[in-house]
């Protein structure tokens, strides 16, 4: 009797684990806003990276500083960096990106602004245990920064000078290499 009530209570206690393991198991926690985040924050750290190198050279030839430039535009983008922007990510197949064509304020005392966006909302970041996120927009700021935003904040967005990241390269890698874009990247440092 007492090894029959053992038996009994032990095959509940291995049922009951087996049917609570979904709950308790950690599943991954890509794609998603994961994926739009890890994007969004990519360009916009290129985007002030090249802004900080296009200001170090203006001001090497203009004896300014870089603090005292303040507007990149990403017409200026070397062709190395346009190969590098997010155009898509394989983790969200549908989602598409808008980054912010025209002069961009990159500077330490400007606040930031949105300069690249993500048009799909993802529920999936921050992850919680219980119950749902809610959906966002992952956009990178100007900054360098990412972050997510509500889809009302992103409604009110005026993206009239965004333009699909895309369609902005397959623009930019149709025109050729010019002599001085190749001659600029390889000169060597001072």
């Amino acid at each position: 009797m007492k090894r029959t009530i053992i038996i009994i209570v032990s095959i509940g206690l291995f049922a009951a684990l087996v049917l609570l393991m979904p709950a308790i198991q950690s599943s991954t926690n890509c794609g998603g806003n994961s994926a739009a985040l890890c994007d969004c924050s990519g360009y916009a750290k290129m985007v002030f990276v090249a802004a900080l190198e296009s200001s170090a050279r203006k001001a090497a030839t203009a004896h300014s500083t870089t603090s005292d430039i303040a507007l990149f535009n990403i017409d200026s983008f070397p062709t190395d960096y346009i190969q590098m922007i997010p155009v898509g990510n394989h983790w969200i197949p549908r989602a598409r990106y808008f980054l912010k064509a025209g002069d961009i304020e990159i500077n330490n005392t400007a606040p930031r602004s949105i300069i690249f966006v993500c048009d799909t909302p993802f529920g999936n970041v921050p992850r919680k245990w219980f119950g749902k996120t809610n959906p966002a927009h992952a956009v990178g700021y100007s900054s360098g920064e990412a972050g997510l935003i509500s889809p009302q904040e992103y409604a009110a967005l005026n993206l009239s000078s965004f333009v699909e990241a895309g369609e902005f390269v397959r623009q930019k890698k149709a025109q050729p290499i010019s002599p001085g874009d190749v001659a600029n990247r390889a000169a060597p440092e001072k």
